[in-house]
């Protein structure tokens, strides 16, 4: 029977032998407390950050993929499975605690916010909801005519976010869905994960559900996170007792998983992610804080538009496939320019050159 009784604000975890891991895990990191594990069954990720006092924690389930794992024909089917997997909830039982989740181009979310007081129920409920939606058992609950009014709902959030004061988002899906295609393919779904009703009208039968979540959801890419007032020895041996049951996904994906291009060192390189036998992607991040969003993204779009597909100064440092993204989640002004290097020689000597390329031909113009 799991112990559900984790929190403890006075625990202190100095080293990585303060940790006692369950049978089946694997210590990734440890740093300053903060633990990262992989269950080696089904390859889960679990972050704990002791961090806080009371009696509150926030938890997040992300699966890495989102909507750039879809093409055209079952375009917006992430958004939709993360809708379904709250559609056959009783939300009253849940008792208050703040739950809510989301979609992105990169990855599906849940979250809640919930106190950790076992009498109170939240720490159970919510792990079960975890095993629930990770094993489709909420999924199969669906009637036909749930399946119809959950994709209306997410039809509707279409509607909601084209609505005036959307300036800034609608811009930034406006670039995605130009810029993108070229680093992650021509077949890759690059527009709003909404989808469209075309490719929303494909998804009518849990079959098709199920089909979809397991083609897009699997727990080797995915991690859960849980952040509060927790003692992390419990909260691992916890994780341990409720998703050791969960079972590594085989099925196909239905694209290979593109690179995120998520910018995250400002002005050096964010990203290098192997593609095939002799190629990288390099991710260069910049800021420019004199500009407001719009002006960046025009002037890094004038220079890939104007020159940068075809310099010889940059090709000849063996950079190619140029583009430009701008994260949406970022402050303004903040982009990163994309490109893939062929390597020639050393690996590191290769990816420096192409970064002294980029900022050379490309940022500092």
């Amino acid at each position: 029977m799991p112990d559900y009784n984790i929190g403890n604000s006075r625990a202190r975890y100095r080293t990585p032998g303060d940790i006692r891991l369950p049978r089946g895990m694997r210590l990734v990191s440890f740093d300053n407390g903060v633990v990262d594990v992989e269950m080696q069954s089904n390859g889960m990720r679990f972050a704990v950050l002791p961090f806080g006092k009371g009696n509150g924690a926030m938890l997040r389930r992300l699966c890495v993929g989102g909507s750039r794992l879809e093409d055209s024909t079952w375009a917006g089917s992430c958004h939709v499975i993360e809708h379904m997997d709250f559609r056959t909830l009783d939300w009253l039982s849940f008792g208050g605690m703040n739950k809510n989740a989301s979609t992105c181009k990169n990855y599906i979310e849940h979250q809640a916010n919930l106190l950790l007081d076992p009498a109170v129920g939240h720490v159970q409920k919510e792990l079960q909801f975890q095993v629930d939606t990770m094993n489709g058992i909420n999924i199969k609950a669906l009637l036909p005519q749930d399946i119809r009014l959950e994709i209306q709902n997410v039809w509707d959030e279409r509607n909601f976010n084209a609505q005036s004061g959307s300036a800034y988002r609608t811009m930034v899906m406006k670039c995605e869905e130009m810029l993108l295609p070229r680093v992650w393919g021509p077949q890759a779904w690059c527009k709003p994960t909404i989808g469209d009703q075309g490719s929303l009208a494909h998804i009518k039968t849990q079959e098709d559900l199920m089909n979809l979540h397991l083609m897009m959801r699997a727990p080797q890419r995915t991690a859960l996170v849980l952040a509060g007032a927790v003692d992390v020895n419990q909260t691992l041996k916890l994780f341990s007792d409720v998703f050791a049951g969960v079972q590594r996904n085989t099925s196909p994906l239905l694209r290979d998983l593109p690179p995120s291009l998520t910018p995250c060192n400002i002005g050096r390189v964010s990203a290098n992610v192997t593609t095939n036998a002799g190629t990288r992607y390099i991710s260069v991040a910049g800021f420019r804080p004199a500009y407001s969003a719009l002006s960046a993204v025009a002037e890094v779009m004038q220079h890939l538009v104007g020159a940068l597909g075809a310099q010889p100064a940059v090709k000849q440092h063996g950079v190619e496939c140029v583009s430009m993204y701008c994260n949406p989640n970022s402050h303004a002004g903040v982009y990163a320019i994309v490109a893939k290097v062929t390597m020639a020689g050393n690996e590191h000597a290769a990816m420096v050159e192409a970064q002294h390329a980029i900022e050379e031909h490309i940022m500092a113009p």
